[in-house]
């Protein structure tokens, strides 16, 4: 890292200049025989192919990714007294030229769109090189690719923004613009840990996309990280005030922390911009619940735009309406109605959400049904799963109990301390 000083930076000497000019001469060289490798040798011309990728080597000698294609193109002919030859020297060079030569051709068919072929190779290079750092991330990212965002995460940890930065072409435009959507998917996705550190990049390359920044302030929610939840979600509404979905993100994260009455004024100010936003109404409710305010979270949830205490058709038939009515209603001690709406709610949506599925479960549970409790847990693993955590401590007059009823189908929740990701 380049550390400030007061005192100007040396000029080069004539010497430097002219150094770094045979440099650029030879790299730009190298890259240009080994790109013309590649093309010769699709093209099946391996004479002019092993020509090709020799020279790359003999004016960039680190550019390791042609060492592995001219070794393995020298043993597919069956010159493999010559590919001996040349692994050697290539070993010479660096011990680790091999793995390096593989990442960095994983990463080019992760640009070229082939994240299987990529994901392969990277494996190629982790199953002898665990800690390789661009395989890690070039495998991360594939996997993201090929919507298979859990078996990419257990790979993030040791890996922070600026290593997938460095190792994803020393932070490349084209780099970063692969992160933007990947960042985005892996929110959808619900792998909220690994999103962090490729939005991180993403907004390296675009410091004001919006999407970028709003799917960094998710995925804080979602791991309960409130601080940089409230200073992402405070940043986008300055930029973004007549925004009410913000506002009532921002709500949730404060109320996270205890603070009820600003969380409360964050939703009726989406109130205001959006009068009939029932995002914000349900929001309220929740924070009412919180507080063990039943009775308030009823009323909010039953109060029409007109003021009139009669559910809307609409709130009836929104499974979130619904299960926040039930909550109530179990807070109150009604539990034949807390079950006919937790029972409804499930059923409302075609894919029934873990907000639903946990409420019910906690009711099964409270009513002594453990079975009944276990099996709505194991169904409420699988929607949602960036927010399970956030799921849970936004009831925190149920928090042990829910805690436990993941727990009892093997789901533990993600803590919050994360230190992945964070800018």
């Amino acid at each position: 890292m380049r550390v400030a000083t007061n005192s100007p930076s040396p000029s080069p000497t004539p010497e430097q200049v002219e150094a770094w000019r045979q440099t650029i001469r030879a790299t730009t060289f190298a890259n240009y025989r080994y790109e013309m490798g590649i093309a010769l040798a699709r093209e099946g011309n391996t004479a002019q192919a092993l020509n090709s990728y020799r020279q790359a080597v003999e004016h960039w000698p680190s550019l390791y990714e042609a060492h592995v294609r001219l070794v393995e193109l020298l043993r597919a002919v069956g010159h493999s007294t010559e590919a001996e030859a040349a692994d050697r020297a290539a070993g010479r060079i660096n011990p680790l030229y091999r793995a390096h030569g593989l990442a960095a051709i994983a990463l080019r068919d992760l640009r070229a769109d082939k994240p299987e072929t990529a994901a392969e190779t990277a494996r190629t290079v982790l199953d002898g090189q665990p800690g390789h750092r661009l395989a890690r991330v070039v495998l991360i990212l594939a996997l993201c690719q090929l919507q298979r965002p859990a078996d990419a995460e257990p790979w993030l940890d040791g890996l922070d923004d600026a290593k997938i930065g460095t190792e994803l072409g020393n932070g490349t435009d084209d780099a970063e613009q692969d992160a933007i959507p990947i960042g985005h998917y892996l929110v959808g996705t619900g792998a909220m840990r690994a999103a962090l550190p490729v939005l991180a990049l993403a907004i390296r390359k675009e410091p004001d996309n919006f999407q970028a920044l709003l799917d960094q302030a998710l995925a804080y929610l979602a791991l309960c990280l409130t601080d940089e939840a409230e200073r992402a979600f405070r940043a986008l509404i300055r930029s973004h005030p007549r925004n009410a979905v913000l506002h009532i993100y921002l709500g949730q994260t404060i109320q996270l922390t205890g603070r009820h009455d600003e969380a409360e004024t964050c939703c009726k100010a989406a109130l205001e911009i959006e009068p009939g936003n029932d995002f914000a109404r349900n929001a309220i409710a929740v924070n009412l619940l919180a507080q063990h305010r039943p009775e308030e979270a009823l009323t909010n949830l039953r109060e029409t735009s007109a003021g009139q205490q009669a559910p809307s058709a609409w709130t009836l038939n929104d499974y979130f309406s619904v299960t926040n009515m039930g909550l109530a209603l179990m807070q109150l001690g009604r539990m034949d109605e807390a079950a006919v709406m937790l029972e409804r709610a499930v059923q409302l949506h075609p894919i029934p959400q873990s907000w639903a599925l946990t409420s019910l479960a906690l009711l099964r549970q409270r009513q002594g049904r453990a079975d009944e409790a276990k099996d709505l847990f194991r169904r409420a693993v699988g929607p949602q799963p960036g927010w399970r955590l956030f799921i849970v401590r936004m009831r925190p007059w149920a928090q042990a109990e829910l805690t436990a009823g993941y727990r009892t189908v093997g789901a533990e929740l993600e803590p919050s301390s994360l230190s992945a990701g964070k800018p």
